[in-house]
C-alpha cells in the first residue's frame, strides 16, 4: 500500500490547479446539458463560476505529515546507501589484507634462511612474523 502513497500525493497536489479551470454548461439539442471545459461552437453556453473551499486544516496537516513522512524515508533510503558503501569498502579492504597476508604466509614458510623484505630474518624473527601473518589471515579471512 505504501508504494501508491507518492502517486496519490502527486494527483492531490495536481487538482487545484484543474479546479481553477473554466467550466462551461449549455443544453444540446437533444436537451442534454453538457458540463465541458470547452465552451460549444455554437458559442451559447453559460460559463460557471465557483469558489475554492477555504483549506482544511486536517488535510493540510496529513498533507504535511505525508510529505515529512517521504523525506524521512528518502534520508534512510540515503543512510543505507551509505552504510552499503561503506561495508563494501571495508570488505574489500578485508580481502586485499587476506590475500596480503597469505601471500607473506606463502613466502615466509617457504623461504628457509632467505632475505624477506629486503633483510635476512632469523629463525625466531621468521616464526613471528609467521605467527603474524597467521593471526591476520584469521582476521581477515573470514568465508
Amino acid at each position: 500500500m505504501k508504494r501508491y502513497q507518492l502517486p496519490l500525493l502527486l494527483l492531490i497536489l495536481a487538482l487545484p490547479p484543474l479546479t481553477n479551470a473554466a467550466v462551461y454548461q449549455w443544453v444540446d439539442e437533444n436537451g442534454v446539458t453538457i458540463y465541458s471545459q470547452t465552451p460549444p461552437k455554437s458559442g451559447n453556453a453559460r460559463q460557471i463560476t465557483h469558489k475554492n473551499r477555504p483549506v482544511d486544516s486536517a488535510a493540510k496537516k496529513r498533507l504535511l505529515d505525508t510529505r515529512q513522512h517521504i523525506a524521512d524515508r528518502q534520508e534512510d533510503r540515503k543512510q543505507q546507501k551509505t552504510k552499503r558503501a561503506e561495508e563494501k569498502a571495508e570488505k574489500e579492504r578485508l580481502m586485499r589484507n587476506c590475500k596480503a597476508a597469505t601471500g607473506n604466509l606463502a613466502k615466509l614458510t617457504g623461504l628457509g634462511n632467505r632475505r624477506y623484505g629486503g633483510e635476512r630474518l632469523s629463525e625466531e624473527q621468521r616464526q613471528t612474523k609467521i605467527t603474524e601473518a597467521r593471526k591476520l589471515i584469521s582476521d581477515t579471512c573470514r568465508k
